[in-house]
């Protein structure tokens, strides 16, 4: 009886020690991401400004806004993609503790 009781202590134990790393991983992720994150916001936003900006003074052919337009859509989607992964981990984070 021992045994098992010792048995599975230890493995309680490597569980404990293997969503650690998890969480330690995850954490790293997160910071990593975080950064990311804030870099596509700014890249974003000059983008925006300056296409506000030159579509306002009319120098923008058809042709450039919809290559604008196409370019700050797929930054869009790529920023809401990072909001929903830093929510995954942030999630994954506060439920492993």
């Amino acid at each position: 009886m021992t045994n098992q009781v010792f048995a599975q202590e230890v493995s309680v134990e490597m569980v404990d020690l293997k969503t650690q790393e998890k969480v330690i991983t995850a954490q790293q992720k997160l910071e990593k991401k975080e950064e990311k994150l804030t870099k596509a916001t700014e890249s974003f936003r000059r983008d925006l400004d300056k296409f506000e900006k030159l579509n306002s003074k009319g120098k923008l052919s058809p042709n450039d806004v919809s290559i604008m337009t196409k370019k700050l859509d797929k930054k869009a989607k790529q920023l809401k993609k990072l909001k929903e992964d830093i929510a995954d981990l942030h999630k994954f984070i506060n439920e492993s503790y």
